[in-house]
């Protein structure tokens, strides 16, 4: 989601369910903003008689059940028939204790993941039947700071955090909208600007320490010197000991990046240097093969 000035806004999925209606799952603590970027345009370019607009927010709980015994517990929670052909982002309607449940198949993790929600009323009694069927898969709940660095081994953003007040989709990679999509959208004509297509727009990218080095600080300013001056092209937005991968990862933004990958960089942070390289910003299952896992 773009504001007009083609700048990312937040991001979420959108679910059709018919012709008519639409659900949309955005940043957690950014539903009453997106709510009102919503209204803004539904008032500002429709016919407000047509386009309704409801934010149910309060209304329901989502209990997340991720990672590789993902399919198994679900299909014993048994809130819907089958689990057969039920691809990575689609939506399927079950049943939760006689009360209707909607259970997405998407994934902040990387791993096989089902967000499955209801009602709030029936929100306690979900998560303890999941923690009894979890308990005996060998699965048990996730925290947040696990959460945090499981979906930065895979190089998923964080609105606000690995975006700037500057970056467009196509410095994260979705360059794909901006080239295809002939159909108008809210920031459209401000991605083909001068602006836009500057070749050192900051990008997100990776970052590799050496061998042994501890991870680098947020925040860190990736620097490159010239005649004796240093100066800022970049900066690191997020930073975690990887206990999948058994190093540190991070994720930075970097004039140029896209173009960089596999190159030396010098960073300074708080008087003291540091090396990295620079890589993709995907660190773990780069194929994608633990969504299907």
């Amino acid at each position: 989601m773009l504001s007009e000035s083609g700048l990312v806004f937040d991001d979420g999925v959108m679910a059709c369910v018919d012709d008519t209606r639409f659900i949309i799952s955005c940043s957690s603590s950014h539903a009453d903003a997106v709510m009102a970027h919503l209204e803004h345009w539904r008032q500002d370019s429709f016919d407000p008689k047509r386009v309704h607009i409801h934010d149910t927010t309060v209304n329901w709980s989502t209990v997340t059940i991720a990672g590789p015994k993902a399919s198994d517990i679900v299909a014993e929670l048994g809130v819907l028939e089958n689990l057969r052909d039920f691809p990575h982002m689609s939506l399927r309607f079950g049943d939760f204790e006689g009360e209707e449940t909607r259970v997405a198949r998407v994934s902040f993790t990387g791993d096989t993941s089902f967000e499955i929600s209801v009602r709030n009323d029936h929100a306690t009694a979900l998560w303890r039947k999941t923690l009894e069927i979890g308990t005996k898969h060998g699965a048990g709940p996730v925290g947040a700071e696990a959460l945090t660095v499981l979906r930065a081994e895979k190089g998923y953003i964080l609105v606000g955090k690995d975006t700037d007040g500057e970056t467009m989709p196509h410095d994260l990679g979705f360059g794909a909208p901006r080239l295809k999509k002939s159909a108008a959208f809210v920031g459209d004509r401000s991605l083909h600007s001068e602006k836009a297509n500057s070749a050192a727009r900051k990008q997100l990218v990776g970052l590799i320490v050496k061998d042994g080095e501890p991870m680098l600080p947020i925040g860190a300013h990736i620097v490159r010197n010239k005649n004796g001056k240093r100066r800022s092209v970049g900066y690191v937005t997020t930073s975690h000991d990887s206990p999948t991968l058994g190093r540190p990862i991070a994720l930075a933004l970097l004039e140029g990046g896209e173009h960089a990958m596999g190159e030396p960089v010098d960073l300074w942070h708080l008087g003291q240097a540091r090396s990295a390289k620079i890589a993709t910003s995907c660190a773990y299952d780069q194929e994608g093969a633990r969504i299907d896992a």
